[in-house]
């Protein structure tokens, strides 16, 4: 109180007396210089914390640098070419009834378009797609997040808000520069099919996944969670639906995930030429719901299968049929008798970071036991020696079929017996049974 009463006095000898006072401006001076100061120094508290929390804007020309040195380390990368047909040499290899999706094992991306590494790593879908298409890479794992950050804007990153493949590191941070789009991806994907033309007619698996934990929640937040799977909708809508499958004959449709069965063991693979398969665990029954409509298309209209978990209520059960997703280290060792499970259903193994690269010795494993789908993350590594062994497993394919115990064989159609004679009561061919001629 005397600290102010004294300013109070400094004030009025300084501005209202007819007399100044030099000692009371002198005073107030002083007062003014550290009020100022005290405002500069919370202003840089207030920006440093702000700047902490996120990461620094990269201009276009910082996101190109990163690229380039990128694709210039990457180039050994090229010595990886997958040079064999399905269509033409593998199929042959399967008996007329094992030729269906179910048993076959694609070579698959994990971080579909990203070529970095630690935390200077880009997204780069052009340079990507056309490597790992040349590769045989034909499967392709796009995390899907959602952040709410207006520092992240076009060209380097989704607008926040909208569903965005980044890299994460185990804990969950934001480690790349930049980021891609759904649609961004996919229009790479249509366009660099063809640098491949052993294998351009081949099929294409496309994982829609959530990024768990960073998209939002389907109970708490259903309305979000509904214009989420809308705006994934829009960016798939770039794949034309020729591309796309969407009928399978008198089986009828093939999306909403309701023929996943079909599609697996009844559908000829000549029949999912230069198919685009796209594969979800997205609930995308909460964009049905009546309340969404105005949200326009939904990610239900594109999705051919839905991914259920194998969790330990339903590890040992009989399968059925349709699409299931299983840690990778929990099929090594493990007692289920994962041949079986796998016959009639595709089973994709994940794992809990999806740059973490998988030893030969569990992808090999998996293989034997019939799992088809195990994500590796290509032209994430420092050197080539990291993947290459597992690349190799496929030996020039993009894809490989299931051990011949693991398969499924559909059965030959039952065709009746031709009665015989001899049960025929008909006395004369021209005669009803019981009939007689006179």
């Amino acid at each position: 109180m005397e600290t102010l009463q004294v300013l109070a006095k400094a004030a009025r000898d300084s501005f209202f007396s007819a007399k100044p006072n030099a000692g009371a401006a002198q005073t107030m001076f002083y007062v003014i210089i550290f009020i100022l100061a005290m405002v500069g120094l919370g202003y840089g508290i207030y920006y440093a914390v702000e700047a902490s929390r996120k990461p620094p804007i990269m201009s276009p020309d910082n996101v190109a640098l990163a690229q380039g040195i990128r694709q210039e380390a990457l180039k050994a990368d090229t010595q990886l070419v997958g040079d064999k047909s399905l269509y033409n040499d593998l199929i042959k290899n399967l008996a007329v009834g094992e030729r269906y999706l179910v048993n076959l094992c694609p070579l698959t991306a994990s971080l579909g378009g990203y070529i970095g590494t630690g935390e200077t790593g880009v997204f780069y879908s052009e340079f990507y797609l056309q490597n790992a298409l040349r590769a045989g890479i034909r499967s392709f794992i796009l995390p899907i997040s959602v952040y709410a950050d207006d520092n992240k804007r076009p060209p380097n990153w989704p607008m926040s808000g909208n569903p965005a493949v980044v890299a994460r590191d185990s804990q969950g941070k934001i480690i790349s520069l930049n980021g891609v789009s759904v649609k961004q991806f996919c229009i790479d994907l249509m366009r660099y099919n063809v640098q491949n033309p052993t294998q351009s007619s081949e099929p294409i698996l496309l994982f829609i996944l959530e990024e768990k934990g960073y998209v939002p929640d389907k109970v708490m937040d259903e309305k979000n969670y509904a214009g989420l799977l809308s705006k994934l909708a829009r960016d798939l809508d770039v794949i034309p639906s020729s591309s796309r499958l969407t009928t399978i004959g008198g089986y009828g449709s093939a999306v909403g995930s309701q023929n996943e069965a079909n599609i697996l063991t009844q559908i000829p693979l000549s029949e999912l030429q230069s198919k685009i398969i796209i594969i979800t665990d997205f609930d995308t029954t909460i964009g049905l719901k009546p309340t969404y409509s105005g949200l326009g298309q939904t990610l239900n209209t594109y999705t051919n299968f839905t991914l259920k978990p194998v969790i330990a209520e339903n590890a040992g059960l009989s399968a059925g049929s349709g699409a299931r997703s299983i840690k990778l280290v929990d099929i090594s060792g493990s007692k289920v008798n994962w041949t079986d499970q796998a016959r009639t259903v595709i089973h994709a193994a994940t794992n809990d970071y999806n740059l973490a690269v998988p030893t030969v010795d569990n992808v090999s494993g998996a293989l034997k036991r019939g799992i088809q789908i195990i994500p590796v993350p290509f032209y994430t590594t420092a050197a080539i020696s990291d993947i290459k062994p597992i690349w190799d497993l496929w030996k020039g394919y993009s894809w490989r079929l299931k051990e011949p115990e693991a398969r499924y064989l559909k059965p030959d159609p039952v065709v009746p017996a031709k009665p015989s004679a001899k049960m025929n009561a008909r006395v004369d061919a021209n005669l009803q049974p019981g009939q007689m001629g006179v």
